[in-house]
This record gives structure tokens, C-alpha cells and sequence, in this order.
């Protein structure tokens, strides 16, 4: 899922790349995803979230834009 996140928010050693296949691993996108502090990648588990309040919470938040990367990913 990482990958995929990567993906879609790498902007390249250069920092003006776009989508790619083959994210770079070395822009603020990769490196923030791989340390699990990207502020627009969300991992969620069913063990903590199966509360109705929780997934109304979730779904309140996806309305809005990204903050740091291309797009919010939530796996």
C-alpha cells in the first residue's frame, strides 16, 4: 500500500516529477510515507475502527483536500 501511496505522491528527485510506476524513494513524498508520518496517507485497520462514530469520522475528513501530497490515500 506504501507503494501505491508513493506512486501517486512522488514528485521526483527534482521535485517537479508526476504519477509514476517507479516512485523515486528519496522526494519529501516517499520519504514521509516510508517513515508513516505523511500527513495525507492513512492506514486503517478493522481492529481499531469498526465503531460507527470512528468510520463517520473518517468519512468527514475525506472531503477535504490534501495538504501535503497530490492526493489522500487511506488503505
Amino acid at each position: 500500500s506504501r507503494i501505491l501511496a508513493k506512486s501517486l505522491n512522488c514528485t521526483g528527485p527534482a521535485g517537479s516529477g508526476g504519477i509514476t510506476a517507479q516512485p523515486c524513494g528519496v522526494c519529501p513524498a516517499c520519504t514521509e510515507i516510508d517513515a508513516g508520518r505523511h500527513v495525507d496517507y492513512i492506514e486503517l485497520d478493522a481492529a481499531s475502527n469498526r465503531s460507527v462514530e470512528e468510520m463517520t469520522q473518517l468519512l468527514d475528513q475525506a472531503i477535504y483536500k490534501p495538504a501535503a501530497g497530490r492526493f489522500k490515500v487511506y488503505m
